[in-house]
């Protein structure tokens, strides 16, 4: 009788290839104005799962956020804008007692396996827009918001829609799409101009009530950006295409067949 062993590091290793096709196959391609006629950013070596592009129009700024949601139950996705770079990672676990791994040079992946959730906060304010997905998938709605300086409570700002225009936003397919425009100046300090370059940070979460949850997921720029300008940058997450994770896969197996 003809048996197969499986190293179950390969396995594992197996296994990781396969999640990672998954989330290239279920994302979507890199909007082709990137570089040219908009700014872009997004996780897209080969598929992306979130992106946000821009375009000046001269008083103002023209934003498309699409992100890939796993379902239409209320949910947001949104950005947000620091003159920091310095991010801190806080993970939230199911067992509190359960120390954290270090993290060090303010990575942004939690090595604990029993993390749930996680905050990311700059050194800095930050400036956030947000579109709020409600009634599945049926409303959307834009608001601005504002991060204290190295707090992690987001509060919407006295004026939420105050210099900002939604222009159409749309949920098909699992993907997210919001398209708004926001003035390049505003009354309200919190609502940072849009002239100076910043670091960008991109999230989504829940929502409860209309209220937005805490992010489950974010990224953040490496370098500053300009919205006035129409730099395409490649993002800060890499995603193995599925001929390559396939390769992987073939390389690291080890199986080894002997008899019974």
């Amino acid at each position: 009788m003809t048996a197969i062993k499986l190293n179950h590091g390969v396995l594992v290793i197996c296994i990781l290839c396969l999640l990672i096709t998954v989330n290239l196959v279920n994302g979507f391609s890199k909007d082709s104005t990137c570089g040219g006629t908009h700014g872009c950013w997004g996780d897209c070596d080969g598929g992306c799962s979130f992106l946000l592009t821009w375009m000046s129009s001269g008083s103002g700024v023209n934003f498309k956020m699409k992100a890939s949601l796993s379902t239409n139950a209320d949910q947001w996705a949104g950005f947000g804008i620091s003159t920091s770079a310095s991010m801190k990672l806080h993970c939230i676990l199911l067992n509190t007692s359960l120390p954290l791994f270090p993290q060090e040079n303010n990575n942004f992946a939690c090595t604990q396996i029993y993390m749930t959730s996680f905050i990311l906060t700059f050194d800095a304010s930050v400036s956030v827009t947000s579109c709020l997905m409600t009634s599945s998938g049926a409303s959307f709605n834009p608001e601005n918001s504002y991060n204290a300086a190295s707090g992690n409570t987001n509060s919407v700002v006295s004026s939420p829609l105050n210099g900002l225009t939604a222009t159409g936003a749309t949920y098909a397919d699992n993907i997210l799409t919001c398209e708004l425009s926001r003035t390049n100046t505003n009354s309200d300090a919190e609502v940072f101009d849009l002239t100076t370059d910043y670091y960008i940070l991109f999230a989504k979460g829940t929502l409860s009530g209309g209220t937005k949850n805490q992010h489950t997921f974010t990224d953040k720029t490496a370098v500053l950006v300009s919205f006035q300008a129409t730099q395409d940058l490649a993002g800060g997450v890499a995603i193995i295409k599925p001929f390559t994770s396939i390769l992987i896969m073939l390389s690291v197996s080890q199986i080894v067949l002997f008899s019974m």
